[in-house]
């Protein structure tokens, strides 16, 4: 099968044909090789001058994966390549060698398999680690004295993993003291808290990495559900 995207998972599945008709189709469903993680992250060390690239494990898809492989390249497209590193099957993260000082490096990262290497459609960028921008909050409702908030991860991670999330609830949109509030994986995008009151609150979330949190995002008025 070719033309399928890179930048995708897809699953297989077979059925036998004779001469009565097809039979019923191959279950579960195989996943198709292995993409690049979506979630990978790189982190470049200032003093040491070296990336480390990391990826999510690829859980259930491992059986099909040989190996993985990154390369260091000045620009997003094209540019010259400046370092790489590579990493087994089982790994999650590989780390280069000593490169060239700049301000930016531009990561290709490629799932090696079976059936040949898929890479991620876009290179990862990353430079000198910082904290990362504010998350922003998609929705937040209050239901009685419960308050259910989701938000949206934030556009820039600081070139390091993100750790968790910190949701607070307020009573006005100025106001200093905390009437709930809850902390979240990184993995999660989601929390529910209780609130004192039947009444009016305002909601905000930051975000954790290794150089600390974020700033608050902009508060949100609870809608009544």
């Amino acid at each position: 099968m070719t033309g399928l995207s890179q930048s995708r998972a897809h699953y297989v599945e077979v059925t036998a044909t004779n001469g009565i008709g097809t039979g019923a189709a191959s279950s579960p469903r195989m996943e198709a090789g292995a993409q690049g993680a979506p979630a990978a992250v790189s982190t470049y060390s200032k003093s040491k001058r070296r990336v480390t690239v990391r990826w999510d494990d690829p859980g259930a898809s491992a059986a099909w994966i040989t190996g993985y492989s990154a390369k260091v390249y000045t620009k997003a497209r094209g540019g010259k390549k400046l370092g790489s590193c590579t990493a087994g099957p089982s790994k999650t993260k590989c780390r280069t060698g000593k490169l060239k000082k700049r301000k930016k490096y531009y990561i290709k990262l490629t799932t090696n398999t079976s059936l040949g290497g898929f890479t991620l459609a876009k290179r990862i960028k990353t430079g000198p680690p910082r904290k990362a921008s504010a998350p922003k909050i998609a929705t937040a409702t209050r239901t009685g004295r419960t308050a259910a908030v989701s938000w949206t991860p934030p556009k820039f991670n600081g070139y390091l993993p993100l750790k968790r999330y910190n949701v607070r609830i307020y009573k006005t949109a100025k106001s200093k003291k905390v009437q709930a509030k809850c902390y979240r994986a990184a993995s999660t995008d989601t929390c529910a808290m209780k609130v004192p009151k039947k009444r009016k609150y305002y909601s905000a979330v930051r975000v954790k990495n290794a150089k600390g949190w974020s700033k608050w995002s902009k508060r949100v008025k609870l809608a009544v559900g």
